[in-house]
C-alpha cells in the first residue's frame, strides 16, 4: 500500500478527536481542559451536529462556521467568539502548524500600497492578517486565488 493510499483511507480527525486530545493532555490544567472541551461542544451545538461528525480541519470548518447561527440556539455572540477561540487552541494541539503565531512579516509593497489607499480604509482591519499571511508567502494582491484563500488558517480570515 502506498503512502498516498494510506492517507486516503486514514480516519479523519473530528471534533471528537479534539475532545479526546484535550482529555488526555497532561500539560493542560483542569480548568483549561474543561473550558476547551466546553468550547468544542458549544461549536458542535451551534452547528447542530455531533462532534464525531464535524471535521477537525480549519479548511473544512471555515464554511460551517461562516454559516453558523449561534443565536438560533441561544448562544451569545461573546460565547460564540470564546468557543471559536477555544476551538482554534484545540486545533493547534492537533496540528501546531495550522494556527500560526501572530505574524511579524513585513507587508509586501503591493499590499502596503493597496491598504494605504483611502478607499481601503473600511477593509483595512479585516485584511490585516490575510495581507501578512500572503506577504509571508510572497503572494501579491493580484496573485490571490481561491486556493490561496481556502488554504489560509481560520484565524487569518476570521480573527
Amino acid at each position: 500500500m502506498t503512502t498516498y493510499s494510506m492517507l486516503q483511507t486514514a480516519p479523519k480527525a473530528t471534533l471528537d478527536t479534539l475532545i479526546k486530545l484535550a482529555e488526555a493532555d497532561p500539560a493542560l490544567p483542569d480548568p483549561a481542559r474543561r473550558d476547551m472541551i466546553s468550547g468544542i461542544r458549544t461549536v458542535a451545538k451551534i452547528l447542530r451536529l455531533e462532534p464525531h461528525l464535524i471535521p477537525a480541519s480549519a479548511a473544512e470548518l471555515r464554511p460551517l462556521l461562516n454559516n453558523a447561527l449561534p443565536t438560533a440556539v441561544q448562544i451569545s455572540e461573546a460565547r460564540w467568539r470564546n468557543a471559536k477561540s477555544l476551538l482554534r487552541k484545540a486545533l493547534a494541539m492537533l496540528d501546531p502548524d495550522s494556527i500560526p503565531a501572530r505574524s511579524r512579516a513585513d507587508l509586501l509593497p503591493a499590499w502596503a500600497d493597496l491598504l494605504a489607499q483611502p478607499e481601503a480604509a473600511p477593509l483595512r482591519r479585516g485584511l490585516a492578517r490575510f495581507s501578512k499571511y500572503c506577504s509571508a508567502r510572497g503572494i501579491a494582491p493580484g496573485d490571490v486565488t481561491q486556493a490561496v484563500y481556502w488554504s489560509a488558517p481560520l484565524e487569518v480570515l476570521h480573527p
